[in-house]
């Protein structure tokens, strides 16, 4: 099995709720099995602003199943909980990363691991690094905690929160 990291936020809707049913539905999942939860962040939306902050969180897997399927397994859970397409960027009721496919590097079409934009972003590092600090990023070289301490708050808030 390899562990892997899911970033997972949403900000519409009941947004704690969707996260939650979210989980259930992986560890649900046959050749799934729980490694490891973040703790909850209220976030600063990215990219297109005058949206509603997210709340996200990460979780960490042991699995079995290869990357391609277990993107396809997570854009159901995505559908299965209220995402609807064309989202890009905007508001979404539920939002499902793999950032890290244990040491692997995948670049297929629709798929890249190590999640290209995870090193720069608060809302991911933060979660990741409660389960897993010392996680060394396999393209960079440097463990999570430090990726974390080098993204400058200016613009990426994120306030620690109990759903």
């Amino acid at each position: 099995m390899v562990k892997v990291f899911l970033s997972i936020g949403a900000n519409t809707g009941a947004r704690a709720g969707a996260i939650k049913k979210a989980i259930g539905l992986i560890l649900a999942e046959d050749g799934i099995v729980d490694a490891g939860r973040g703790r909850f962040y209220e976030t600063e939306p990215q990219g297109t602003k005058g949206q509603p902050w997210f709340l996200n969180t990460a979780i960490a897997i042991n699995t079995d199943k290869p990357p391609l399927e277990l993107l396809d397994f997570l854009k159901g859970v995505e559908k299965a909980v209220g995402r609807v397409g064309g989202e890009g960027g905007g508001p979404r009721a539920l939002d499902i990363d793999i950032i890290f496919y244990g040491t692997q590097a995948v670049n297929e079409p629709g798929l890249t691991i190590p999640h290209p934009r995870a090193m720069g972003r608060r809302f991911v590092m933060a979660p990741v690094a409660d389960i897993a600090p010392d996680f060394v990023h396999p393209a960079i070289g440097k463990a999570v905690s430090e990726l974390l301490e080098g993204i400058p708050q200016e613009g990426q808030d994120i306030r620690l929160i109990t759903p």
